[in-house]
């Protein structure tokens, strides 16, 4: 009997996670449990579940892919544990790839979810490399999300925030502005405001005043998953001497 309650402990990282099916690298030690004939038949019947874990967003960087005989502009989403395309994208195909299976597609939100299917595989065009993946069909706003699995294998991505572009197999490439087409669907979405020119100043020495001031960004991430490494190039490194100081608004308090 299969012991039940049991999570899947995949690298300990919640949004990069993929549903285990019980007994099969669902324990710590990789110990395998059998499945009796009822359970394996429940387990047939359930849907694989993914996370794709997008906020919603009014601009991001976009890509020109070509999926099958579709051009679309693939959000690139490194939170997304799979790529998925729209199921508008799916029915403008001439040619559809056949359906492999059902998929339950979490979210951002607790108990987000919607439901999908997987295709494939699918011929993707993204610079002038032609690869083919299987795909994620779910009902979405945007025609493509380029997931973390696309952008570390094949891909091995590095991304430059700052000069908006991408390397994708050795291929340096640009990154587009996009919009969503509804942005009353943005989600977890927090206003702040942002100081003016004359509030943001360089001093040469690192000091605290009254005005507080803002530590130096981390300029890159790097993460290892499955053997490959990559990392996340946030902009140009800057140099240690160099303060954001943010004023305090006019009345406010320190």
């Amino acid at each position: 009997m299969a012991r039940r309650g049991i999570s899947c402990l995949f690298g300990n990282l919640e949004h990069f996670r993929c549903g285990c099916r019980v007994g099969a690298g669902s324990v710590s030690n990789n110990e395998s449990i059998p499945l009796s004939f009822t359970e394996a038949a429940e387990q047939q019947s359930r849907p694989e579940v993914g996370r794709v874990n997008q906020l919603g967003s009014a601009a991001q960087f976009c890509l020109k892919v070509q999926v099958g005989d579709v051009m679309v502009d693939a959000v690139i989403d490194s939170a997304a544990e799979v790529s998925l395309i729209s199921d508008r994208v799916y029915k403008a195909m001439k040619q559809p790839p056949p359906k492999q299976r059902d998929v339950k597609l979490l979210m951002t939100g607790r108990d987000a979810s919607m439901q999908g299917f997987v295709v494939g595989p699918v011929k993707l065009k993204i610079g002038n490399h032609w690869y083919q993946q299987h795909l994620n069909v779910a009902p979405t706003d945007v025609d493509m999300l380029l997931g973390f699995d696309i952008l570390i294998n094949p891909g091995r991505a590095i991304i430059n925030m700052a000069e908006a572009t991408i390397i994708f197999d050795g291929q340096v490439l640009s990154l587009e502005g996009g919009s969503l087409q509804h942005t009353d669907h943005v989600h977890d979405a927090v206003t702040f405001a942002l100081p003016t020119a004359s509030e943001v100043v360089r001093d040469q020495q690192m000091v605290t005043d009254e005005c507080g001031t803002v530590g130096v960004l981390v300029m890159s991430v790097r993460f290892a998953c499955s053997g490959w490494r990559s990392s996340l190039e946030l902009g140009p490194p800057r140099p240690p001497d160099m303060q954001i100081r943010l004023a305090s608004p006019p009345g406010g308090n320190d």
